[in-house]
């Protein structure tokens, strides 16, 4: 009983503000959601038609009762902005999560995978001795695994089908806590094998602290490993890209001194970040000239020239760009063109490295679901210039995709922050089909990408194994940082990226 108060308590303290919101208000903030993308997108409409845009909204509106707790505006509000397919356009909820759990709010104790219609169970939080890891969760408080991925991937990013299940799968309490009103003290579970089983949620802290220690994550890893494979696993471009130059002239010193001919390059789940970065790691790889983008634009308003000013250009130097706004392509265009329009960067071909320095041999490059952003465009331009093979699943963001969120609108009813996207990507094809980089060996989520890999490589019957050598990389970031605004955090904070430690 006490929990049941508990909980109550909390959907007051973090809901029930109907006496500030009300049917109306909320219709501005739809209205204004929308002027915001038609403004500073640099293509509102190109993934969902304006009156199909039109018509959700008067849906989501109708939907909605007279005075909406904070919670019922925000997910019509998110569904609204997830509804036009762009990954980085994103409604942040910081204030109603923040809320929730600093009242002590109980999440989906269960770590679960979203794929193909299924619910199954990745790791139990409750420690308990008889866990549902590897279970299969048919329904949850009566509803369907097929229903629920539907109605919770409403509230995801909608670019591609595939990322959508990922960042169910990635943060299923999270969806689950946005989509539904659950009593999070008793969620009902109906378990293959299992029967009816019975859950208690538990707080973040809770979680976490079950979940065990945090492991060292590699930004770069390098293995050397038998049969002159070597592997390369790079999990972001985030960061100083002279970093990252650095530490890529190291690794493959390390793989063209090992006598290795063939390099698995693993981007799967990559964070995505700085592009050049990108750049810098397939002059190693590529046999001839490449770009990452055959082109690339920019909506160039005047609230977006000022914050690309105040994110990309030293302050002491604002004054001068009329003068100096041809020191590179981008600065050129965007400074350039009319207020309101977009600004177009036609880019120009990189070339490798030579011989002394790029690696030789053959390559594999494994991409999955979660290959976001920066990701993707290494992705698509590995693919178009014929750079190795890659195996796994299609890409999270579409080849040719908006991104670069600089523009930030608060949306005070509920506490939100809208990101924007300022610009658009095109693959170096110049191809631009809305759909996501197709891998050449497509395997399903179950199947071990680098089991695989090592098997194509080495011609043998799948399932064989091969011992690591050796293994060196980055584990950690300096402490010197390099402040940027955080997007996974609504841009409201700080957060610190420097170089790569030395290896």
């Amino acid at each position: 009983m006490k929990n049941v108060l508990l909980f109550a308590a909390i959907l007051l303290s973090c809901f029930a503000s109907a006496q500030d919101l009300n049917k109306e208000g909320i219709a501005t903030e739809t209205a204004r959601i929308i002027r915001g993308m038609e403004i500073y997108h640099t293509n509102a409409y190109h993934y969902t038609d304006s009156t199909d845009i039109a018509a959700y909204r008067a849906i989501l509106l109708n939907d909605l009762p007279e005075q909406p707790t904070k919670m019922e505006a925000y997910r019509a509000l998110n569904k609204l902005v997830c509804a036009f397919g762009d990954g980085h356009t994103r409604l942040w909820d910081y204030e109603l999560s923040k809320a929730y759990r600093e009242n002590g709010g109980l999440y989906f104790p269960l770590a679960v995978d979203a794929q193909e219609g299924e619910l199954t169970v990745r790791k139990d939080y409750r420690g308990s001795d008889v866990g549902l890891a590897g279970k299969k969760i048919l329904s949850i408080n009566g509803m369907s695994a097929t229903r629920m991925i539907e109605e919770m991937s409403a509230h995801a990013s909608r670019e591609t089908a595939a990322l959508d299940r990922s960042l169910l799968s990635r943060n299923f309490g999270h969806y689950l806590w946005l989509t539904y009103d659950l009593d999070a003290t008793n969620f009902v579970l109906e378990v293959e094998g299992e029967g009816t089983v019975n859950i208690v949620g538990l707080t973040k802290e809770a979680i976490k602290a079950n979940a065990g220690p945090e492991k060292t994550t590699l930004v770069i890893e390098t293995k050397l490993l038998e049969n002159n494979i070597a592997y390369l696993r790079v999990r972001h471009f985030e960061g100083v890209p002279k970093a990252f130059k650095k530490l890529f002239k190291e690794a493959f010193a390390t793989i063209n001194a090992s006598g290795a001919d063939r390099l698995i390059l693993d981007l799967r789940d990559h964070g995505g970040g700085d592009s050049r970065v990108g750049d810098d790691l397939a002059r190693y790889i590529s046999d001839g000239d490449f770009r990452q983008f055959a082109y690339s634009e920019w909506k160039a308003t005047p609230a977006f020239k000022q914050q690309f000013k105040n994110t990309y250009l030293p302050k002491a130097i604002h004054w001068a760009i009329p003068m100096i706004k041809g020191i590179n392509p981008h600065t050129k265009a965007i400074y350039s063109t009319e207020d309101h329009a977009n600004a177009r960067v036609e880019h120009k071909m990189v070339k490798p490295y030579g011989a002394s320095r790029a690696f030789q041999g053959e390559v594999v490059l494994l991409m999955d679901n979660n290959t976001f952003s920066a990701g993707t465009c290494f992705a698509a331009m590995f693919k178009d210039y014929g750079m190795g093979t890659i195996i796994g699943q299609e890409s999270g963001n579409l080849a040719n995709f908006h991104a670069d969120g600089l523009m930030k609108m608060g949306i005070e009813s509920i506490g939100g922050r809208l990101q924007i996207s300022n610009s658009y990507l095109v693959r170096p094809s110049g191809d631009e089909t809305a759909q996501a980089v197709q891998p050449d060996i497509a395997l399903d989520y179950k199947t071990d990408a680098f089991s695989f890999a090592i098997d194509f490589f080495s011609g043998v019957d799948k399932g064989a194994r091969t011992q690591v050598l050796s293994t060196f990389g980055c584990a950690q970031w300096s402490p010197e940082p390099k402040y940027r605004l955080n997007e996974q955090d609504g841009g409201n904070r700080l957060s610190s990226f420097s170089r790569c430690c030395d290896l």
